[in-house]
């Protein structure tokens, strides 16, 4: 799915309107239904913008080419381009980028194909992108950790419990196997 600029427009004037309703005539039970919706809509957003927030990391690479996206764009790094754009604090936007690596690509390894591992044949809760879905140009990708990620994109996980998570999960990749680390991530979103 391609996203424009003006789609996220459009939605952001469909909560503006929202914001003009009285809200001091509700009920209690009105009032804790609709408290109830508004933190999931804040943690969906929140989920839209570490999504960005982790592309604009990953193209910002000191290493690239004029010293990654965020130099080359005007800004010192990452966390500045995205504080700069949110009008978010340092500490948001590191926050942010640290939840938007769950959304980050990465190839589906053997391992995470093994039955009872995430992604493999169990069920795990992951969605494997596959070349029939990217016109047949790409191997197979999934989210770097597809658990984070698909419970920040329903709503059930807030930026700064997903940046905690990855955080922990970054600790231990690479020093764990696949199925221990995937079984991690899910007791961590569980």
């Amino acid at each position: 799915m391609t996203l424009t600029a003006a789609e996220i427009e459009r939605v952001s004037s469909l909560i503006q309107g929202l914001i003009d309703a009285d809200v001091s005539a509700l009920s209690r039970d009105a009032l804790l239904d609709q408290l109830q919706a508004v933190g999931r809509l804040e943690k969906v957003a929140g989920a839209l913008g570490s999504k960005y927030a982790g592309e604009v990391a990953r193209r910002s690479d000191p290493a690239e080419r004029g010293g990654g996206f965020a130099r080359r764009e005007g800004h010192g790094n990452a966390g500045g381009m995205v504080s700069h754009f949110t009008g978010g604090s340092p500490g948001r936007s590191k926050r942010s980028i640290e939840a938007g690596e769950a959304f980050r690509l990465v190839p589906v390894s053997q391992a995470a194909d093994a039955p009872g591992q995430v992604g493999g044949g169990s069920g795990g809760g992951e969605v494997a992108v596959g070349a029939g879905d990217l016109g047949g140009v790409a191997p197979q990708v999934r989210p770097r950790f597809p658990l984070v990620a698909a419970g920040q994109t329903a709503g059930d996980l807030s930026v700064e419990m997903a940046a905690v998570i990855v955080q922990g999960l970054k600790l231990l990749e690479g020093r764990v196997d696949d199925d221990y680390l995937a079984r991690v991530e899910a007791t961590f979103v569980a």
